[in-house]
């Protein structure tokens, strides 16, 4: 008998947890923050605040950054925490590389309007590409489109449904089921993770040439994963191994980066 109530019990905690697991999934998976930190002019960075709708009218932000030569333009899906102001020192790398750049913020993140879904991510990143190719007039053969952490399954959406000159994703996952067994290995994962985020489903359909970026270090998303989506991959690909954690390898491995990126853009003919 007392057996039986301790089985119970248990069985109560797991399907408690479950439960709490599968209706919070969006707070686990989007970490927006509406304080905009910084601005780039603040880092002696010209930029131009803009503004376009995504396809059922959430109005988003972004800023769009020029560089000097430029014979590309960067496409930059962030990661799931905070918003664009984050990414200064990110600008500044694309920047130097005579890159322009557009860096924008989806729904429910810094100015931009509504509530994040994975649908809704999809959409904002199309409101991004229409900006950049009918506002601005680039050319998609001189667009790259580079997803970094959760922005990797949204650049790779987009990528390929309209495929750029070149696509680099960093430190992406492979799905969020993956990534759902990873975090909650005890938990049903496949019966209960209802955003899908299928980064791995979505590159064997890519036709561009592509970099992979991953720290070996990265304790959120492992390497392996990174390696997992450079070997589904058909087209042209590079996979380039950096340190330091999930949120700063870039940082961290400073001009090693930095060269990675140089090397594949310079092979690309986009500087």
């Amino acid at each position: 008998m007392v057996f039986a109530s301790i089985l119970i019990f248990l069985l109560s905690c797991y399907c408690s947890i479950s439960l709490v697991i599968y209706f919070k999934q969006a707070s686990y998976i989007y970490l927006p923050s509406k304080k905009i930190e910084t601005l780039p002019d603040h880092h002696h960075i010209d930029y131009e605040n803009v503004y376009f709708t995504s396809s059922d009218n959430n109005k988003l932000n972004g800023w769009f950054i020029e560089a000097d030569n430029a014979q590309a333009t960067v496409l930059f899906c962030h990661g799931n925490a905070g918003n664009i102001s984050i990414l200064i020192e990110t600008i500044e790398i694309l920047k130097n590389l005579n890159l322009n750049v557009l860096v924008f913020d989806y729904r429910g993140y810094g100015l931009s309007e509504g509530a994040p879904t994975e649908e809704g991510t999809y959409s904002d990143a199309k409101a991004a590409y229409d900006y950049l190719t009918k506002t601005k007039n680039i050319s998609p053969s001189k667009l790259i489109i580079f997803g970094r952490s959760l922005g990797g399954p949204i650049a790779s959406w987009l990528a390929q449904q309209f495929p750029p000159k070149a696509i680099i994703l960093e430190s992406t996952f492979t799905s969020m089921l993956d990534m759902a067994h990873r975090r909650f290995p005890y938990i049903p994962a496949k019966m209960m993770v209802r955003y899908t985020y299928p980064t791995e489903t979505y590159v064997k359909n890519f036709t561009k040439p592509t970099l992979i970026i991953h720290s070996s270090e990265d304790e959120l998303i492992p390497y392996s994963m990174g390696q997992k989506l450079y070997d589904n991959i058909t087209t042209t690909k590079v996979i380039a191994e950096i340190h330091g954690d999930h949120g700063n390898g870039f940082f961290t491995s400073g001009q090693e980066y930095i060269d990675c990126l140089r090397k594949f853009l310079s092979d690309q003919k986009l500087i």
